[in-house]
């Protein structure tokens, strides 16, 4: 009997191992790893920034190939097309706004740089954005940005729908309030600059999992909870790779019409709602404007991936939830909210998302940059 189960287990390993091996045939393993650890520092003034001077390329091996990555000595993301105009356009946000797997023209605060060039004297724009990061963050940064604002200035700041559903506590409020409140009293600076803390202390450290896979090629799937492992697991298994999409999408059919708000606390939207009225004094205070943009991911606005995550419209009150949750909280907190969603809405299957990656391919990039245009900062807005 144990002979017999020892045999069927062998079978079934090698069974496995041979369409392993198979799929590894017409099927790219994705790189865990698209950027280098040494990317995003912290600066000493305690917000995290891209490293100045950094040159690099982004690639998963899937989506993208050796798009090329640049940082100023100002902490930003390179931005093409930018002239001598008057006033700047200051724009904050996640991995969505910093252009994950695309190249520093391709990315959308690029674009958006070029078409007002393409107008003239056009004021400067600069992409701040840092992958991995929330609006707390934004907030840290924006003591940055204060002792140099002017009344020709902007400040944008774009939210995805992670930044929404991660919880503010107040006293996360009242730091970046009193933060704020320094930064607005130090003497006027000239122009951005970026101190990054010494030692560095990277946002992504350089871990003995990544050596290996650097090394090697092999990734070591992590193990702190099932999540982990069900997610690193993408990057070691090709036939993984190519049940887990339908496997997720299965389950988001299946489960509970409750269980998305059931993981967000209560308060969780407005808190971070308060965190950009904080961000909005401040600025307006210096004279400049503060704009907040919506950029929801496909799973709102991609119609295959809403059907499944809102279980046919059932979970949430209207398919931009996002947008739906700008027109409930930003007029009493007197915030100029404009949500990207009628730009990206499609039928056409990651239309505007790499298929495995999720962020903005270059057409997605291109319709945000259009909606900014139109909506927010062409002449006459």
């Amino acid at each position: 009997m144990i002979r017999n189960l020892a045999l069927l287990a062998v079978r079934l390993l090698v069974g496995i191992l041979m369409l392993e091996g198979a799929c590894r045939l017409v099927v790219d393993l994705p790189s865990p790893y698209v950027n280098r650890p040494d990317l995003v520092v912290q600066d000493r003034r305690g917000f995290w920034i891209l490293r100045p001077g950094y040159a690099g390329v982004m690639d998963n091996r899937v989506d993208f190939r050796g798009r090329p990555v640049t940082v100023g000595a100002d902490g930003g993301r390179t931005v093409s097309c930018r002239g001598a105009g008057t006033g700047r356009i200051l724009i904050l946000g996640d991995s969505q706004t910093f252009g994950q797997g695309l190249s520093d023209a391709e990315t959308w605060p690029s674009l958006v740089q070029c078409r007002l060039a393409a107008a003239g004297n056009a004021p400067r724009v600069f992409n701040l954005a840092v992958p991995g990061v929330n609006i707390d963050s934004y907030a840290s940064r924006l003591t940055q940005i204060l002792p140099t604002l002017t009344t020709a200035d902007r400040v944008i700041v774009g939210v995805t729908w992670n930044d929404l559903h991660t919880q503010q506590t107040d006293s996360d409020i009242a730091s970046a309030a009193r933060n704020i409140e320094a930064a607005m009293a130090l003497p006027r600076a000239a122009a951005l600059f970026a101190e990054p803390s010494v030692p560095h202390r990277f946002l992504y450290p350089d871990t003995w999992r990544y050596r290996t896979y650097r090394e090697t090629g092999l990734f070591i799937p992590r193990v702190d909870d099932v999540k982990a492992v069900a997610e690193s697991m993408l990057y070691a298994s090709a036939l993984y790779g190519l049940a887990y999409p339908r496997a997720k999408e299965l389950f988001y059919r299946l489960r509970p019409t409750g269980a998305v708000f059931a993981k967000i606390p209560t308060g969780t939207f407005d808190s971070n709602f308060r965190l950009m009225e904080t961000m909005r004094d401040a600025v307006e205070a210096k004279g400049a404007r503060f704009d907040v943009i919506l950029l929801p991911n496909r799973l709102f606005f991609d119609a295959t991936y809403y059907r499944a995550y809102s279980q046919n419209g059932r979970v949430f009150p209207e398919q931009d939830y996002p947008g739906h949750l700008a027109r409930k909280h930003c007029p009493s907190r007197r915030l100029n909210c404009v949500s990207m969603f009628p730009y990206l809405r499609t039928a056409d299957r990651d239309a505007h998302t790499f298929r495995f990656d999720g962020h903005y391919n270059p057409a997605g990039a291109r319709r945000i940059a259009d909606g900014v245009f139109e909506r927010l900062i062409a002449p006459g807005r």
